[in-house]
């Protein structure tokens, strides 16, 4: 398999499948890497990407500021947006379902319910986050980890700081 030839921007994973997420368009790929769909996205500028536990793909668009949920035959199940999301960056679910979209300019985190409806604004500027652009939860989802910038310039050599947070 030769996921660099496919223009990979992002990867998720599900069960059976690999999503190969690039500024255009979504791959999806048995596990031995044979591609069994293609979906192309309606703006082309795809960012982030996961697998809800339903096998349902969310992605973030960064040119709409919209958070798309489709199937795996591309079908639109629902898609999201807010003023108060700018720039979403990332994507990721909970074993619950809950739906968490990082908005680097907006420095917030939103948080949805499986269906995509607003529930909270899990963390914020207010809670030390600035520029956020990846999350990731441990295994047992009682801590969540952000990546941020450290200055106002996304820097080459790493210039990202790690905030942890415990999940209440």
């Amino acid at each position: 398999m030769d996921i660099p030839k496919l223009k990979a921007r992002r990867l998720a994973s599900s069960k059976n499948k690999i999503i190969v997420a690039s500024v255009s368009d979504i791959k999806i790929l048995d596990h031995d890497g044979n591609l069994s769909k293609s979906l192309r996205s309606s703006s082309g500028e795809i960012f982030g990407v996961c697998v809800t536990k339903n096998d349902n793909i969310l992605y973030t668009d960064r040119k709409t500021d919209e958070l798309y949920c489709i199937d795996m035959n591309g079908k639109v199940l629902f898609t999201y947006s807010d003023k108060s999301l700018k720039c979403p960056t990332d994507v990721k679910a909970d074993d619950d379902g809950n739906i968490y979209v990082v908005g680097r300019m907006s420095h917030n985190i939103h948080m949805l319910s499986p269906e995509g409806k607003f529930m909270k604004m899990f963390l914020s500027e207010k809670d030390g986050i600035h520029r956020p652009y990846f999350l990731s939860f441990n295994k047992d989802f009682s801590q969540v980890m952000i990546c941020c910038d450290m200055d106002d310039k996304f820097s080459s050599d790493g210039g990202l700081n790690i905030n942890l947070f415990n999940m209440i």
